[in-house]
């Protein structure tokens, strides 16, 4: 019996180190992630409200609208395929960081707020990228400021809204949104079962064996950006309900040369987004991939199609 005791308080004990180690790793990693954060972006007083954003490189201009559960660093984080000669200016969406939630957050909205942002920083035209959710705000820039549209790339976008639940995100009605609400449940999750992430964000199990390891690390690094989600979580969850409430997304009125990259397998965005786009933008190329999921992006193919398209639309 004594035996028996000591062995449960010894687990005991196991338990409660292990848990005290897990929880200090847990605000460690925040920390970390918080001061980043702090350290990288910067805040710009436009006419339409302050938008936080951070550049990186010199050359052409890009302008990346990130995707859900983003920021400038996602956007920074997805612009690296492009290498060098380019200047990247990567803005937080409405909601994200620290850019605002304003009373109007539609995607039209969030247009003229990029709009806005070039005009503080002296830029007169950009190359934009969209990622996932970034397509609507990046589809109605083209549409309302096409002078300014160098080129047009979207990457797994929303596009179709026919497609899309125009509701805000109720995560108590999800328990995987529930768990991805909250820092510590996200945290665990992306750091010791960071496939299981990966899926949930559109990247199927076999869609990641075709990976390679350079590959799996780069999709691996964007979820994990997401942390801290609490500094996300306005725009993440208001996201759905603003995207095509307002504005006209007549998108055979875009005139920019138009790169649409989309893999069949994306389980979060449909591959019939892919198609609506490149059906809808004159002239627009589809470049679609068998095999890659949501993060079709991290994919050296995907990354050549994208820099060759760069390279042959003029400057």
């Amino acid at each position: 019996m004594k035996r028996l005791l000591r062995v449960a308080l010894a687990l005991l004990v196991l338990v409660a180190v292990g848990s005290a180690l897990l929880y200090f790793r847990f605000r460690h990693d925040v920390r970390a992630a918080r001061e980043r954060l702090a350290a990288g972006g910067t805040i710009a007083k436009t006419p339409c409200g302050p938008i936080e954003y951070a550049e990186q490189g010199q050359g052409r201009a890009v302008l990346v609208s990130h995707g859900a559960g983003g920021g400038w660093d996602q956007g920074l984080a997805i612009s690296e395929l492009l290498g060098a000669g380019f200047r990247i200016i990567a803005p937080s969406r409405f909601g994200y960081l620290r850019t605002p939630y304003p009373g109007d957050p539609s995607a039209a909205a969030q247009a003229d707020a990029y709009a806005c942002l070039l005009d503080s920083l002296g830029v007169a035209r950009v190359v934009v990228i969209a990622f996932s959710a970034g397509g609507p705000s990046a589809l109605q820039f083209a549409l309302r400021h096409p002078a300014r549209t160098e080129a047009l790339i979207l990457v797994s976008a929303i596009s179709d809204g026919s497609l899309v639940d125009p509701r805000p995100v109720d995560p108590s009605k999800d328990p995987a949104l529930s768990t991805m609400l909250h820092d510590f449940p996200f945290w665990l999750t992306v750091t010791y079962f960071p496939d299981q992430v990966l899926g949930f964000f559109g990247m199927t199990r076999e869609a990641q064996r075709r990976l390679t390891p350079e590959e799996h690390d780069r999709a691996v690094r964007v979820v994990r950006l997401i942390l801290p989600m609490g500094m996300r979580a306005t725009g993440n969850f208001n996201d759905p309900a603003h995207w095509f409430e307002r504005g006209d997304f007549a998108l055979e009125g875009i005139r920019a040369p138009t790169l649409v990259v989309h893999a069949r397998d994306d389980t979060f965005v449909a591959f019939a987004h892919g198609e609506y786009t490149a059906r809808h933008i004159p002239n627009a190329r589809l470049a679609s991939f068998d095999s890659g999921g949501h993060f079709v992006i991290v994919r050296d193919a995907a990354a050549a199609e994208i820099v060759t398209f760069l390279r042959q639309v003029g400057k």
